[in-house]
């Protein structure tokens, strides 16, 4: 009977570690896709994390060229602006000069004119005054009888190829 109970025992403590191991394999088990679920929420977290920050990288990225974008077309708008304020002032300048050209030339050309004019008025009194002394040549000397009639004559008719004497 000893040997039956020690057999007994012995199945029952054989029966118990059995249990005993299959119940730490099960624990194991347990744990193991415990830890499996955990890093693959690990993993699951990381990735999308990771997929967050590269989003966010790509929105600033996005917003800082479309910010140096803008500046880049502002400047070049105060550019456009600046060559075009220089251009109206070149316009405006090389019209002034055009004008002020076209005046010296009108200026020039009214006192080319009156010179012109001027020329011909003495050129005028020249030959009126060369006819006066040929005219004065013909005459008899101041003491010759009849000189006063032939100055009165040539006085009044003009040097002789104009109006009549007055009698």
């Amino acid at each position: 009977a000893d040997a039956r109970a020690a057999a007994a025992r012995e199945a029952a403590a054989t029966q118990q570690r059995q249990e005993a191991e299959a119940q730490r394999q099960a624990l194991l088990q347990q744990a193991q896709e415990a830890a499996k679920r955990e890093a693959e929420e690990l993993r699951r977290r990381a990735l999308e994390e990771a997929r967050a920050a590269m989003e966010e990288e790509s929105r600033q990225h996005a917003a800082a060229m479309q910010q140096q974008q803008q500046q880049m077309q502002a400047q070049l708008a105060r550019q456009q602006a600046e060559a075009a304020e220089m251009a109206r002032r070149q316009a405006q300048e090389l019209e002034a000069r055009r004008q002020a050209l076209e005046d010296a030339q009108r200026r020039q050309q009214q006192a080319e004119e009156a010179a012109r004019q001027q020329a011909e008025a003495l050129a005028r009194q020249k030959a009126a005054l060369e006819e006066q002394t040929r005219a004065m040549a013909m005459l008899p000397p101041a003491n010759a009888p009849g000189a006063g009639s032939a100055l009165l004559s040539l006085l009044q008719g003009g040097g002789g190829g104009g109006a009549p004497p007055v009698a």
